[in-house]
């Protein structure tokens, strides 16, 4: 998982411990780079969170096949819950979890991701 922005480390902390996910977590605090340095060593979650003090625009690399891609993409849902009064379907917790759930369910998907042998097959229904 990469989190933008770590804030004290709660997040990453919850999601090593609570779903065993891998976190890279990155700050331009270094209040707050420390401070979550310490959460994560006091969790015991050294090899599963990372902490960087780094900008995340430093960390943007370039795919030569997806340059359609090299975006940045951020969701500000305020307008969304003040004026249609839209609510989340899921929490932290389940959302996290059924993320986690479909990857282990995927795990060969994934496994051809990282290897490369990818070639954009579809899963799932089209709708």
């Amino acid at each position: 998982m990469l989190e933008i922005g770590t804030g004290w480390g709660g997040l990453a902390v919850h999601a090593a411990r609570e779903y065993g996910c891998r976190v890279t977590t990155t700050t331009i605090s270094r209040e707050q780079h420390d401070h979550a340095v310490a959460a994560v060593r006091a969790a015991g979650l050294e090899d599963r969170v990372t902490v960087l003090l780094r900008d995340y625009r430093e960390l943007k690399t370039f795919v030569a096949d997806r340059p359609g891609h090299d975006r940045r993409y951020a969701i500000d849902a305020g307008k969304a819950h003040g004026e249609l009064g839209w609510r989340p379907a899921h929490d932290i917790d389940s959302g996290l979890a059924s993320t986690v759930a479909w990857y282990l369910e995927n795990s060969e998907w994934c496994e051809s991701v990282q290897s490369g042998r990818y070639r954009r097959e579809r899963l799932g229904i089209l709708a």
